[in-house]
């Protein structure tokens, strides 16, 4: 993993594009060896979403679907640096329970059932993507494939956080429903099943941060 880590910070102009296995142990490599806190991945990830919303959807308000895992903790900190910077949010569950770690510092961005989103969604701004991460396997279950589907429906543009939730991020297949991104905002770098279809056309255009 050492020689792994070095190739990382000397291959900047290049692009790979690993597995998810493989940038888990890379995130796990750069926690354990002291080169960044998680808290502190959590974050950069986060804030940089933000910064992407904010240049391709200046005004208007952001609703987030936040999973469980490390990409709704990056929808959180999205969410919470955008209402610092003045735009309406709202967050909607869509996993077991709020995101681990706890990301809001202090800010009001309380999560919303996913019931309330079927019943009251957004009529207009931007969908945040974060339910699913690269630790997903399988088609996704209750409440996240219903999520998907209503978003999908809704009209509004969709940005992802590091890929659409429900394609898998090595191999590109989709086995039940999958955001239809416009922009997905790969963390490191894109994972390989974006670059496969059927992944790759519900992963919009990619960014790299």
């Amino acid at each position: 993993m050492t020689g792994r880590l070095e190739a990382w910070r000397t291959c900047a102009a290049e692009v790979w594009a690993p597995t998810a296995e493989e940038m888990s142990a890379l995130d796990h490599a750069a926690v354990e060896g002291g080169l960044a806190a998680e808290r502190t991945l959590i974050e950069a990830a986060g804030r940089e979403l933000a910064h992407r919303v904010a240049a391709g959807w200046p005004t208007g308000p952001v609703c987030g679907l936040v999973g469980s895992g490390h990409n709704g903790a990056d929808t959180m900190v999205a969410l919470r640096t955008l209402a610092a910077w003045g735009r309406d949010v709202r967050a909607i569950q869509g996993g077991s329970g709020p995101p681990e770690p706890e990301v809001r510092a202090g800010w009001t961005v309380d999560l919303e059932s996913p019931e309330k989103f079927h019943a009251s969604p957004p009529i207009g701004g931007v969908l945040l993507d974060g339910l699913l991460g690269t630790g997903a396997t399988g088609a996704p279950r209750e409440p996240q494939a219903s999520l998907i589907e209503r978003a999908n429906h809704l009209g509004l543009p969709i940005v992802s956080a590091d890929l659409p939730s429900g394609a898998d991020p090595t191999t590109g297949v989709v086995l039940g429903a999958c955001v239809r991104a416009d922009l997905t905002v790969c963390f490191g770098w894109p994972k390989l099943g974006l670059l496969r279809y059927p992944a790759r056309g519900y992963a919009g255009r990619l960014r790299r941060a």
